[in-house]
C-alpha cells in the first residue's frame, strides 16, 4: 500500500527516452490552446520542436496559471529541471464582423450596403 501525495507524482515513467517540458500559461491563454498544437521550446541556447500533449484542468488560484505539457519531437540535450520557454503557434482565425440589421441599408435594386466611418 502506498502513500498519497496529493497531485504530486512520486515518479514518472519515460518511454523510449522521450522528453517533455512543462510550462505555465495564463488562464486566458489556456482557453486558446488545445492538444496537438505545435510549439517551439527554447532551453538555454537550444531550440526544440514539440507538440502540446496535455493541458492542465486546474488553475492555480494565486498565479492564475495552468500547466501545459509539451512533448519534444526533436532531440535536445536538456538537463532535468532546467527552465524553458515555449512559443506555441495558434491556428489562424478569421475575424467575423457582426452588425445589427438596422445598420444595413438597401439600394433601389435591392443590393445591401453599409456605410463605414473613417478619417476621410
Amino acid at each position: 500500500m502506498g502513500n498519497l501525495t496529493d497531485n504530486n507524482a512520486l515518479f514518472h515513467l519515460v518511454r523510449n527516452g522521450e522528453l517533455e517540458v512543462t510550462v505555465d500559461a495564463s488562464a486566458e491563454d489556456l482557453s486558446l490552446l488545445k492538444t496537438g498544437l505545435q510549439a517551439e521550446v527554447q532551453v538555454l541556447d537550444q531550440m526544440a520542436s514539440g507538440q502540446i500533449r496535455l493541458l492542465s484542468s486546474q488553475i492555480d488560484q494565486t498565479s492564475r496559471t495552468g500547466k501545459v505539457r509539451i512533448q519534444l519531437q526533436t532531440p535536445a540535450q536538456i538537463t532535468l529541471g532546467t527552465s524553458a520557454t515555449a512559443i506555441i503557434k495558434l491556428p489562424e482565425m478569421q475575424a467575423q464582423t457582426t452588425l445589427p440589421l438596422s445598420a444595413v441599408n438597401f439600394n433601389a435594386d435591392g443590393t445591401a450596403f453599409v456605410m463605414a466611418v473613417n478619417r476621410n
